[in-house]
């Protein structure tokens, strides 16, 4: 076998460093979370809802039924609930918890509070819940009205334990409050005596317990407090019970809220908009079925990352020697064992175990890439690899550059400040549908040649072809101080040649054709993957979402061309001869804060329509500040222009939901 040259340990070594150094820092937890709510979500499915765990929901029907029925408004009196825990009590129910707050006096008295109370205390198994203004502040705890307090069994907290974006994917077993009050469900197994000792729940290695999540929290026995109370009401009149007591003997009962308005949604890995009394449900839920998550032991993962870095840099090095069949055949090979390691960390979570997924697979692709680009570069390679790799995304210019300064390619990912161009043919699937597959080829061919030509003209990196959609960026891979006055020159000039290339296109598809293109500046990791035959750069970040949606939005207001105050800004300092035409404030989909949107063009088109964008820029200040009756006035004197009608169509649209809190924002409903 021959000997690893001295070059192999370091790159070995390096990789292995710098990926153990990223993972102890966590630059890799936000990669991990998702993977591991992957997971859990997958996994979901295979965790059974216990069956000594039973829910009862104040939803729509209860509501209904108790207003006409009993004459009950919101909120029901106390004594509904202490209803409830007689009719539980009398079936010998192992507890009862209450995902509820009293911190105040009832609004029906004190009576109403003390007949609660007598139900409590008789039962002697009632959890209820103490209240923190501030989730991650347990200095000031809220208890419930003294004797609620003094009757309860044991006082839980119920707020959720989220990891830093928002997620409660762990739980801890009590709160870091001086009463250290369990959780919902740790008060409960605790009361009910199902389980006392939690010295075997194993920790999750940020604290807490993690919580395997079963997929819906109506996988729990389900059941309506309307049906409860009827029951209890009927057992009270002699009459048949729709539930006997009996039914909910030695079960945990967890009562909550599910009508709409009434509860708390809380993230979750299995869905976004999971109710909040299911945190606690799922917590006690994993500790009745064992179905315990265990975290890889540090040096495990050290010794994972070292073997799959090892591995990747013998199978790269290997690349070199091989055929151009071969070579192909062992790319793939590359991909398939990314895929294969996935899949075993989605086996070994059914089997409790969490594997890391984003520091391994980093390993692997860069030792991969590392190794790659040392043995291919080296011995004159450089060149030929440039060319071939970006001849179809950069043009000449740009890869001459390259070759002549190749230290300014920088391998895999980094922040950049780019300008990100999406482009999108009109109704193209309406156009597809009536031409057949050689026609349509030929048509997008047509196209894509004429608007990619004129990219790589003016500098631009094709990311990607998406069907009819064009994606591209300026200032990667080298850099270029005027990107976006260079990415508007662009779409512009984009325009112009698709308006020469109408006669062409119409009897191909007998259709016109139009495109909307969209452009913002602003930051992005730009990142890429090599071979001997490829090289693709990939933008990824919000400034490129943005850009994306902004392609979007020239629906809403009509236009073919938009971009964003950063891109024009950008482009105006360095000299942009472009004119920019002020659209509106707009929040698009996915994003709370608004960014200023702009309609480029030509100082001839500008100076045509300058009677039509002065009144629209009077409209539209009458707008921002709420005065619909003038802004519509004045977007009613320029009906010829679709922004103004779009922006007539949504006054019309807005004043029917009787606005309290107009900002002056257009917030797109639509991506």
């Amino acid at each position: 076998m021959k000997k690893p040259k001295f070059s192999s340990y370091v790159i070995i070594l390096a990789v292995f460093g710098f990926v153990l150094l990223l993972q102890i820092t966590g630059a890799f937890n936000w990669l991990d979370n998702k993977t591991y709510d992957s997971r859990m979500k997958a996994t979901a499915s295979t965790i059974h809802a216990s069956d000594e765990i039973a829910v009862v929901f104040i939803d729509r029907e209860s509501l209904d039924w108790a207003s006409s029925e009993l004459g009950w408004g919101w909120p029901w009196p106390r004594k509904a609930y202490g209803d409830m825990v007689d009719f539980f009590s009398q079936g010998e129910a192992a507890s009862v918890a209450f995902d509820f707050t009293y911190t105040e006096t009832s609004v029906y008295g004190q009576e109403d509070d003390n007949s609660f109370a007598k139900s409590c205390a008789e039962y002697g198994k009632v959890v209820q819940t103490v209240f923190y203004s501030a989730k991650d502040d347990y200095s000031t705890p809220l208890l419930p009205v003294s004797v609620l307090t003094q009757s309860a069994g044991v006082i839980a907290n119920t707020n959720s334990f989220l990891d830093s974006d928002g997620c409660s994917r762990r739980q801890l077993l009590s709160a870091p409050s001086e009463l250290q009050e369990p959780t919902l469900a740790i008060g409960s197994l605790k009361i009910s005596g199902k389980k006392t000792d939690f010295d075997d729940v194993p920790a999750a290695k940020n604290g807490g317990m993690y919580v395997r999540y079963i997929k819906d929290i109506n996988d729990f026995i389900p059941y309506s407090a309307m049906e409860i109370l009827q029951s209890k009401y009927a057992i009270e009149k002699g009459e048949e019970p729709i539930l006997e007591p009996e039914n909910f003997e030695d079960m945990m009962v967890f009562v909550g809220a599910n009508a709409p308005g009434l509860f708390d949604i809380c993230t979750t890995p299995v869905s976004s908009s999971y109710q909040g009394m299911g945190v606690h449900l799922n917590q006690a839920n994993t500790i009745l079925e064992e179905a315990y998550l265990y975290d890889t032991p540090l040096l495990l993962q050290m010794l994972l990352i070292l073997v799959i870095t090892i591995f990747a840099h013998f199978f790269a090095n290997s690349l070199s020697k091989s055929s151009s069949r071969l070579f192909t055949i062992k790319i793939c090979l590359l991909l398939f064992f990314v895929i294969l390691y996935i899949f075993i960390c989605y086996i070994a979570f059914i089997f409790k175990l969490i594997m890391p997924v984003a520091a391994p697979v980093a390993a692997y692709l860069i030792c991969f890439l590392v190794t790659f680009i040392k043995t291919y570069f080296k011995e004159g390679k450089m060149k030929k690899f440039l060319k071939l790799a970006f001849k179809q995304y950069l043009s000449p210019a740009v890869i001459e550059s390259l070759i002549n300064n190749p230290d300014s390619l920088k391998l895999g990912g980094e922040k950049r400040e780019i300008t990100a161009f999406f482009s999108d043919i009109q109704n193209f699937t309406t156009i597809s549908e009536t031409l057949e597959p050689e026609q349509l080829t030929e048509v997008l061919n047509t196209y894509l040649t004429a608007m990619s030509d004129i990219i790589l003209e003016l500098g631009g990196t094709i990311d990607k072809y998406e069907g009819d959609a064009i994606i591209a960026f300026w200032n990667a891979p080298l850099y270029q101080e005027d990107h976006g006055k260079l990415a508007l020159e662009a779409a512009i000039k984009c325009q112009q040649k698709l308006e020469e290339m109408q006669s062409e296109l119409f009897e191909k598809t007998g259709k016109s054709i139009k495109q909307r293109i969209g452009l913002n500046s602003g930051n992005a990791v730009v990142g890429n993957l090599g071979s001997k035959n490829r090289f693709d750069y990939t933008m990824i970040g919000d400034s490129v979402n943005l850009a994306s949606r902004l392609e979007g939005m020239n629906k809403f207001f009509g236009t073919y061309t938009m971009c964003s105050e950063e891109t024009m800004n950008l482009a105006v300092s360095h000299g942009c001869q472009l004119k920019f035409r002020l659209l509106g404030n707009v929040a698009v989909v996915g994003k709370k804060s608004a960014v200023k949107v702009y309609q480029p063009m030509t100082a001839e088109q500008f100076e045509a329509n300058k009677e039509i964008f002065q009144k629209y820029e009077n409209g539209l200040a009458e707008f921002v500040k709420g005065d619909f009756k003038k802004a519509r006035n004045y977007f009613e004197e320029i009906s010829e222009d679709a922004a103004a009608q779009s922006l007539i169509r949504y006054i019309d649209d807005y004043k029917k939901k009787a606005p309290e809190d107009w900002n002056g924002i257009i917030k797109a409903t639509e991506k």
